[in-house]
């Protein structure tokens, strides 16, 4: 009991520092030549959507890579089923 009621100050304590730091953060913020902030918030979606749009290329190519292999050993299967049962058919005792 004692451990849990410890662990419990220590997330209230923890909230109270992110709060504090927050609210002084808004404040510094606040602060700020709004123009600036105004291009600051102008510049992040832009970076955002590129970066965004970079990720999105890399996994389409990952992606079609990925579905190439997958078709590649589908049809290997498909062969090697083939050739399974071309020999079970070879093997069967004649009646």
């Amino acid at each position: 009991m004692k451990k849990s009621s410890s662990i419990q100050n220590i997330s209230k304590q923890s909230l109270s520092v992110l709060r504090r730091a927050q609210s002084s953060q808004n404040v510094s913020n606040g602060a700020r030549d709004p123009r600036s902030s105004m291009r600051n918030r102008a510049s992040t979606p832009s970076t955002a959507l590129a970066y965004n749009a970079e990720l999105l290329a890399i996994f389409e190519k990952e992606k079609k890579g990925l579905e190439s292999r997958i078709s590649e050993l589908v049809q290997i299967t498909e062969n090697r089923k083939a050739e399974i049962e071309k020999h079970k058919v070879s093997k069967l005792p004649a009646s």
